[in-house]
């Protein structure tokens, strides 16, 4: 081989291997780039999940204050934005509503550590503390254990019967419908022995539902004296029979309930653990009637006991249960000595409707007002909602601060505004009653104070598509001071 080939061979060696250094240059730096791209991608993942994050928090910490400012969910103006704006003043938060609690502090707004009630669908676990992001997931088998263990109690549906077998069926199978699947038991107690609603009970339509007969009963006993005896009987046996049952709700054989009345019940125990002043919980607004409310996701608080639907504590019965009377017990109940000064928890709309036109007051109200009230039929997460506002620390002063700022107003000109808040004033009780009675709601008194009643105000709700919100206030009451 000359010496030129070999030149050659040497050139295209060197060649060869300039270029195979070169792709293994390119390969690394090709795999280093991947790499980094990896890596990239990875610190995008989780800056857009950190975004993510951090408009759940924006979302969950709106909702929240979104409830705290209101007692009661704003006036929505169907007439548009502007239009209602420039009557009612600025709107916020969702659904274009006006706040009632527009000045709440703002350290209100901080939650603290939270209680949660779970899934209705898994039945009542009362007052359980929400996981802590550090200890959520330690240990999910231990955490169920105790759950099932120490947190689900088993709440009786105490529904009052006596003679009507055909009204004490509907109404069993509108509790079945909307009752939870774990966590209650239905109870039934007859007063007397009418055949029909004994072998009602003893049928296998129902044979899964605890019964109670009340037979021992004062032959020479009114009306009047038999339900009292029935209801002290009644709510003593089931207390006794549930004993770790927290509370008890009462119906009667001729209701319809809505679908979130349990949920609206565990928040209103909820409230009342915490909340001295408030004492029972009743699902039942003396003034639902279809044209006077709007918002279903208000709760008030009222001096007057509703009934009809209502949730009695252990702690409350315990403490009247050896003053029970012998007759009128809902009339007892309302007793300045009883009730002590305090709250009941009341809806806007209400949660149960009775369908009983036949019965001991024979239909007396029944076509005046109790055939006018409107069942609830928005499904409400009761226990999912901040309900701080219905504290009597928080209620009492935001709501006479709302009265105050309300428009003052004659009974005449009460449905010649929209979108607006009105204060209607009354000088007696008498007063109140002919100005009720105008407005076609409720207009007897309970001890000096109207039905549904706080301090003496009444809130229903007014005009077209019930646009207003009316405050029927005493002249001299202490919303003044």
């Amino acid at each position: 081989m000359g010496s030129r080939s070999r030149v050659l061979v040497v050139l295209a060696i060197f060649v060869f291997n300039l270029f195979g250094l070169g792709f293994f240059v390119y390969f690394r730096k090709t795999i280093e780039l991947s790499g980094d791209l990896r890596a990239v991608q990875r610190r995008e993942a989780r800056y857009q999940q950190k975004i993510a994050d951090i408009e759940v928090e924006k979302r969950l910490i709106q909702r929240r204050s979104d409830t705290y400012f209101k007692l009661i969910k704003g006036l929505t103006a169907k007439g548009g934005q502007d239009a209602a704006a420039a009557q009612a003043g600025s709107f916020s938060g969702s659904g274009n509503s006006i706040p009632l609690f527009a000045d709440i502090p703002s350290d209100l707004l901080v939650p603290g550590e939270e209680l949660k009630m779970d899934d209705m669908e898994n039945g009542p676990k009362l007052l359980r503390r929400r996981p802590s992001s550090q200890s959520q997931g330690a240990s999910k088998a231990q955490t169920n254990s105790n759950t099932q263990d120490h947190d689900v109690v088993d709440l009786p549906v105490l529904v009052m019967a006596c003679n009507r077998a055909n009204y004490l069926r509907k109404t069993i199978q509108n509790i079945r419908r909307h009752l939870p699947k774990k966590g209650y038991s239905i109870v039934v107690s007859q007063d007397g022995t009418d055949a029909s609603v004994f072998q009602l009970m003893k049928s296998d339509e129902f044979k899964d539902i605890k019964f109670f007969q009340h037979s021992d009963v004062n032959p020479t006993a009114n009306s009047y004296n038999r339900i009292a005896q029935h209801y002290g009987w009644a709510l003593k046996k089931v207390f006794s029979t549930y004993s770790s049952a927290p509370y008890v709700i009462i119906l009667e054989d001729d209701m319809d309930v809505s679908s979130d009345i349990f949920g609206f019940f565990e928040a209103s125990a909820r409230l009342i653990a915490s909340d001295p002043s408030i004492w029972l919980a009743s699902a039942w607004n003396d003034n639902g009637f279809a044209e006077n409310v709007k918002d279903a996701d208000v709760m008030y608080r009222t001096e007057v006991f509703p009934g009809l639907g209502w949730m009695l504590t252990r702690g409350a019965w315990d403490e009247i249960a050896d003053k029970w009377p012998t007759q009128y017990w809902d009339e007892w109940m309302r007793l300045p000595e009883i009730r002590k000064g305090r709250s009941m928890i009341r809806p806007e709309v209400c949660r149960t409707k009775t369908f009983g036109e036949e019965g001991t007051s024979q239909g007396q109200f029944f076509s005046k007002y109790l055939a006018r009230i409107k069942l609830n039929t928005e499904r409400i997460d009761w226990l999912n909602m901040d309900l701080e506002y219905v504290k009597e620390s928080n209620f009492k002063p935001m709501l006479f601060k709302k009265v105050k700022e309300a428009k003052q107003v004659s009974l005449a000109d009460v449905n010649s505004y929209q979108f607006q808040d009105l204060r209607l004033e009354y000088g007696s009780i008498q007063e109140y009653q002919g100005m009720a009675s105008q407005l076609n709601i409720m207009d007897d008194e309970k001890n000096q104070m109207p039905r549904a009643s706080y301090h003496g105000i009444v809130i229903v709700r007014v005009g077209q598509d019930q646009s207003n919100r009316l405050f029927i206030v005493p002249s001299m009451g202490e919303w003044r001071n």
